[in-house]
């Protein structure tokens, strides 16, 4: 049965469980600037603009949410794809510009030390003298493929008919999304080819060179680069928690698309080690989330709506 309606209160309020997970993300950033205007504000950064964006996207949410109590599922969630959108964006700038002002303690070196129990070193410092280009090209855009993996599924989902399982889909994703902004502020930390290239952290960690790979290869990194201006981005491992969560719901909806992005994945994964953007430890709560939110997510959908997700 395909439906739009929630229970009780939920089918009151037109609310989706997408839009109490942004909700309350938001919500929960509002009330974090809040407690530490002071410290944002003897950090240089203007509070206005942390809280202002905050109020903001609440503002949106509240106005799709209520825009669009009356439009069949299939509306609905296609609305909510410019939210997802725009929070993941807009969560990982504000985060990135207060994060350091709210917690300025660093943390690679507790993150580092898992690494050095395996390896003696980070995995990338390890790996270098087996480093070839041909590998690190592949990797890197396997790597890149981060935010299009989520989007191919819900694509494939939504041109299905199947809006109950794409509703599912955008909730797990926002709900990884976004409470992995939230974990940057816990434990802020960067990643080891940044360390290695800051004098104070140097010691930490030490390549020998950059990583070999073809002009498509520093492009990219260059690019990747310059648009993750929050550097404190580590933990947990983004791209393991939030392709994990897609492989594991295309894995319970879609086999045929899930043969095609398991091995796109598995490089994805290993190029965050390789590539030097994460230690182990980032991608063991990455993956550990990622089983946590794919499994919860269908079944709070499943009681919203008094029926099996399928």
């Amino acid at each position: 049965m395909v439906s739009g309606s929630l229970g009780g209160r939920g089918r009151l309020l037109g609310l989706l469980p997408f839009d109490i997970v942004v909700s309350a993300f938001w919500g929960g950033l509002l009330l974090i600037h809040l407690v530490f205007m002071g410290r944002i504000s003897s950090a240089g950064v203007d509070t206005a603009v942390p809280i202002l964006s905050d109020i903001g996207a609440l503002f949106v949410i509240a106005a799709v949410v209520i825009g669009t109590r009356r439009m069949s599922l299939s509306h609905r969630v296609i609305v909510r794809l410019p939210i997802i959108i725009g929070s993941v964006f807009g969560g990982f700038w504000v985060v990135g510009h207060t994060i350091h002002a709210i917690n300025p303690y660093d943390m690679e070196a507790e993150l580092l030390w898992f690494d050095q129990q395996i390896w003696g070193a980070t995995f990338g410092e390890w790996i270098e003298p087996y480093s070839v280009a041909w590998v690190t090209d592949i990797l890197q855009l396997c790597y890149a493929s981060y935010y299009f993996l989520p989007l191919a599924l819900f694509v494939v989902l939504y041109f299905k008919n199947r809006y109950q399982e794409a509703h599912i889909l955008i909730t797990a994703i926002a709900a990884a999304f976004l409470s992995n902004f939230l974990l940057y502020i816990l434990v802020p930390a960067q990643s080891p080819y940044v360390i290695a290239e800051i004098p104070a952290s140097a010691h930490l960690v030490t390549f020998q060179g950059p990583l070999p790979g073809s002009a498509l290869t520093h492009w990219l990194r260059h690019s990747i680069e310059a648009a993750e201006f929050n550097m404190r981005d580590c933990f947990p491992s983004g791209h393991t928690y939030i392709s994990l969560v897609t492989l594991l719901l295309c894995w319970r909806y879609e086999r045929k698309l899930f043969v095609v992005m398991a091995p796109i994945v598995a490089g994805l994964i290993m190029g965050t080690l390789y590539l030097r953007y994460h230690y182990i430890i980032d991608l063991v709560a990455g993956a550990l989330m990622a089983i946590l939110v794919a499994r919860l997510v269908p079944l709070w959908w499943q009681k919203s709506q008094g029926s099996s997700p399928s």
